[in-house]
């Protein structure tokens, strides 16, 4: 699976120290963390791709972003849920013989 992250810098001067943490957790639990460096122009985005195994079960990604000289630093997270299965794996049951018995009499 791959993380898309679009980073919009509302300013109106560039962000070329910029840094963004992506947390990605699963049904509550944090699964995994990576830093990005982000030189974002005034008014511009970009785009950085996170590939990654992904766990099953309830996914949210949350996404912090940071730059010095930042006039509003209240906007700068987002995050994103999905839910996610892993495939489940066939089993194929083997053929058992039925139990025989054997009798014998005494006489």
């Amino acid at each position: 699976m791959t993380i898309s992250i679009t980073v919009h810098n509302l300013g109106t001067a560039a962000a070329t120290d910029g840094r963004l943490t992506a947390v990605l957790s699963a049904d509550g639990t944090e699964h995994s963390r990576r830093p990005f460096l982000a030189n974002v122009p005034a008014h511009g985005t970009m785009t950085v791709q996170w590939p990654m195994t992904a766990p099953s079960g309830l996914l949210t990604v949350t996404v912090t972003a940071g730059a010095s000289g930042d006039a509003n630093p209240a906007n700068n997270q987002a995050r994103a849920a999905a839910s996610a299965k892993v495939p489940i794996r066939t089993v194929t049951p083997t053929k058992v013989a039925p139990a025989t018995t054997t009798t014998r009499s005494t006489n």
